[in-house]
């Protein structure tokens, strides 16, 4: 299994992720434990310096007896630099965004 723990908001930035991967934050990993399989390796990856995400939600899960955890080496951004699979991410929408824009009519009527 592949754990995404970056921010919602680097996750807006750049909708890309590792194919596969589920999302949380790390101030969800707690709440949200149940959903990582404790018969599996589980990679955890963020796009912080030196993997520091990854290292707190690894140590947090082990403490939680989910021991088969190990932070991605250089995160999301190594994965990208060696060009390996990613897929792209729907971007959350926001309350400003969530409507029609103001030329949704122009195009409905063209």
């Amino acid at each position: 299994m592949i754990l995404d723990l970056r921010s919602r908001d680097e996750l807006n930035e750049n909708p890309s992720r590792i194919l596969g991967a589920l999302h949380m934050t790390l101030d969800e990993v707690q709440v949200r434990q149940h959903e990582i399989p404790r018969d599996r390796d589980v990679i955890l990856y963020c796009s912080c310096p030196n993997e520091v995400t990854s290292a707190r939600a690894a140590l947090l899960l082990r403490r939680s007896g989910i021991l088969r955890v190990r932070p991605l080496l250089g995160g999301f951004d190594a994965w990208k630099e060696r060009n390996y699979p990613l897929e792209q991410q729907p971007v959350e929408a926001t309350s400003e965004s969530s409507g029609p824009g103001p030329d949704a009519e122009k195009l409905q009527k063209s």
